[in-house]
């Protein structure tokens, strides 16, 4: 059976598949991790609540609309209150 082509061609679509899932996930960190660079650059500070905040939010196009809106939200209340709409657009919540 571990020597099957099927089986073999399998346990590479499995592990190319595994590989995607985990570049997504360490794509979706640093573009968190980006979001709250930004704040802290502009604003000095990232509050938890923000920082809690941006860790739910989901999914690379969210998060590159996230960071756009970092730096450019004229303050912390700018860009809390858009969170809020993020959060509340999301098909999850």
């Amino acid at each position: 059976m571990l020597e099957s082509p099927l089986y073999q061609q399998l346990l590479k679509e499995g592990r190319e598949e595994g590989r995607e899932e985990g570049r997504e996930a360490g794509t979706e960190e640093a573009l968190k991790s980006g979001v709250l660079a930004v704040l802290e650059a502009r604003f000095e500070v990232a509050p938890q609540d923000v920082e809690e905040e941006v860790k739910t939010v989901q999914g690379l196009r969210q998060l590159e609309i996230v960071l756009k809106r970092a730096s450019v939200s004229k303050d912390l209340a700018e860009f809390r209150d858009f969170l809020v709409k993020v959060r509340s657009s999301s098909p999850s919540s």
